[in-house]
């Protein structure tokens, strides 16, 4: 079943509440290389208009107005955030005093 299709469902049996985790983050767990995404560190564009925007549209249908639907990004791929971020330096410490 599609996400449209769960979302039906749990009008059907009154659900409400309605919990989804957005997995296939870009650059998941790259450095690992456990569980390698199809996409890279810089496909966030292709992920924002090629499945965001997509989740999002179905989200916002007017007959899902009675659901509460809550999303969680894919926990146990956060921590790459920084481990993937391309060696971008910390800003710079400052003194206090």
């Amino acid at each position: 079943m599609g996400l449209r299709a769960h979302l039906d469902e749990a009008l059907d049996q009154g659900a409400g509440v309605v919990q989804l985790v957005v997995y296939d983050l870009p650059g998941r767990d790259c450095s690992a290389l456990a569980s390698n995404g199809e996409l890279g560190p810089d496909d966030l564009d292709k992920y924002k208009t090629q499945f965001i925007d997509p989740i999002a549209g179905i989200l916002g249908d007017a007959k899902y107005a009675g659901l509460r639907i809550v999303t969680v990004v894919e926990i146990d791929s956060l921590p790459n955030l920084i481990t993937n971020a391309g060696g971008r330096r910390p800003p710079p410490r400052t003194a206090t005093p």
